[in-house]
């Protein structure tokens, strides 16, 4: 852009003339009367700070003609960076890397909590020595075989006491010091703390299946706990003869799972010869 500007006010005779001033012909005009020393070149603060940035504006003086030429600023190597540059600079990608991946482990510890089918297996072992055997006697083995059972699990060994055979009381305590080893999963273990209960199938020391028996917890005042097996567990235990169970007698309660549901096996220990 080429500017002309009179300094003083131009005669009649002065206005006549013109001047061929092109691009060209102005640089070339302008080089030579600087280096005769004829020329004198000064900046101009005719733009504001926002066009400082991006202009310079120098001016010469002919005689009684001002002219001036805007020069485009070169930009520093800083500001020729493209700008998603700087901004990459601004965000480190390992950083970012670092925040998904706790993304990904809060995602992951989300999905730990979902309910798990498996049951966990915990072993107590400042459990006295075991009274009967350490296996399942065969022919309660042949009947869940029959039932296509598996995870074979024993839950505890105990004697049976007053409060387990009694009409009134209706339930087999398993005293939670007494489990032996872990039986639930930890889906029936949130129904259990919900103070639902979980029904479940039942072979008897007679091996007849009994159903509609319910797996109950039940919670004490000194924060201890107790799992039961109730509901229809008087038909188990009366009468005698069905299953020849009495107070004193030594029974193992071991679990299994047909497809995904709880079930349970109660054997006899036999006494000793």
């Amino acid at each position: 852009m080429v500017c002309l500007q009179c300094a003083n006010p131009l005669s009649k005779g002065e206005r006549g003339m013109e001047l061929d001033l092109s691009s060209l012909h102005l640089l070339a005009d302008a080089a030579s009367l600087a280096s005769e020393g004829k020329l004198h070149l000064a900046p101009s603060s005719a733009f504001d700070r926002d066009d400082e940035k991006k202009f310079s504006v120098t001016t010469a003086t002919f005689g009684p003609t001002v002219v001036g030429w805007i020069v485009r600023k070169k930009r520093s190597p800083r500001a020729r960076r493209p700008a998603f540059q700087a901004h990459k600079l601004n965000s480190d990608p390992v950083v970012r890397n670092k925040k998904q991946s706790r993304a990904v482990d809060s995602t992951e510890t989300q999905e730990s909590v979902r309910v798990s089918k498996k049951p966990k297996k915990t072993q107590n072992t400042d459990l006295a020595a075991l009274t009967g055997p350490s296996e399942l006697p065969t022919k309660y083995m042949d009947k869940i075989r029959e039932m296509r059972g598996r995870d074979l699990t024993l839950v505890v060994e105990k004697t049976l006491t007053a409060t387990d055979m009694s009409r009134g009381q209706s339930r087999l305590s398993i005293p939670k010091k007494q489990i032996r080893e872990g039986f639930l999963s930890e889906e029936e273990i949130r129904i259990l703390y919900r103070k639902e209960g979980i029904k479940v199938s039942l072979i008897e020391p007679c091996l007849e299946v009994s159903h509609g028996l319910q797996l109950k917890k039940w919670n004490y005042m000194s924060k201890k706990f107790s799992y039961v097996l109730t509901e229809r567990w008087n038909a188990v235990a009366h009468p005698h003869e069905r299953n020849e169970l009495i107070k004193d007698v030594v029974i193992q309660l071991w679990s299994f799972r047909v497809d995904s549901s709880l079930c349970f096996c109660l054997a006899k220990v036999e006494a000793p010869v």
